[in-house]
């Protein structure tokens, strides 16, 4: 079936409602559309097509500001840049400081278990010693 005969077989079956009257296009060979109803569907179709334009219009305009905003960027003074420079090695700096803390702080939980345990087996040992110092001595 070609778009000829799906053409044919469409206006054969379509029915429109107008005023209330039904129009038949098997009825009538060619349908007369009331010029009100193109007037109205061309007001529709304009006010579409406008707010489409106020919509682009303003997505231009948010594009253009950030080409601005951009070419200000790279037009940043060499003392502007320097301390932006500096403020992003502060920042890496600061980090890697506060990473070596942990670290640090990880090794010093560490050392203060190896003490606790270093004075236990002292404390063990001395009473050990104690112990068999006050055994009288067996020859």
């Amino acid at each position: 079936m070609d778009n000829k005969d799906k053409i044919k077989k469409g206006r054969d079956r379509l029915r429109i409602k107008l005023r209330g009257n039904k129009y038949d296009v098997e009825a009538f060979d060619l349908m007369k559309i009331p010029v009100e109803y193109l007037y109205q569907d061309a007001l529709r179709e304009i006010g579409e097509q406008e707010s489409y334009i106020e919509e682009l219009e303003a997505e231009i305009k948010n594009l253009q500001k950030d080409i601005c905003d951009l070419k200000n960027a790279q037009q940043l003074s060499i003392e502007e840049k320097r301390a932006i420079g500096k403020e992003v090695k502060r920042e890496e700096l600061y980090k890697k400081q506060l990473e070596m803390i942990r670290v640090y702080r990880m090794e010093i939980r560490g050392l203060k278990n190896t003490v606790r345990d270093l004075i236990l087996k002292c404390v063990k040992l001395q009473n050990q010693v104690e112990n068999l110092q006050e055994q009288p001595k067996e020859k």
